[in-house]
């Protein structure tokens, strides 16, 4: 297995930073769902890589790559 090299607007990723990601979480109670993530685990588990735990599990729909995550705000409405 090739080792990943994560980079970040064309350079290496500096160690600490971070982008705006969407993710979708699925349903804590999709068992099938659930059933087939820890099947992937087994089959991965003789690889040199980390698995997520079912309270982790997400898929990464888009992640904002225009300005590391330290360069936004986030503004939240007012409760």
């Amino acid at each position: 297995m090739k080792q990943f090299v994560p980079a970040f607007q064309g350079q290496d990723w500096e160690s600490g930073a971070g982008a705006l990601h969407l993710y979708v979480r699925p349903e804590p109670g999709d068992r099938a769902f659930h059933d087939l993530a820890a099947a992937c685990r087994k089959a991965m588990s003789g690889y040199p890589v980390w698995c997520v735990p079912d309270d982790l599990v997400h898929i990464t729909v888009e992640m904002d790559a225009s300005a590391p995550q330290r360069q936004y705000q986030l503004r939240r409405a007012p409760a």
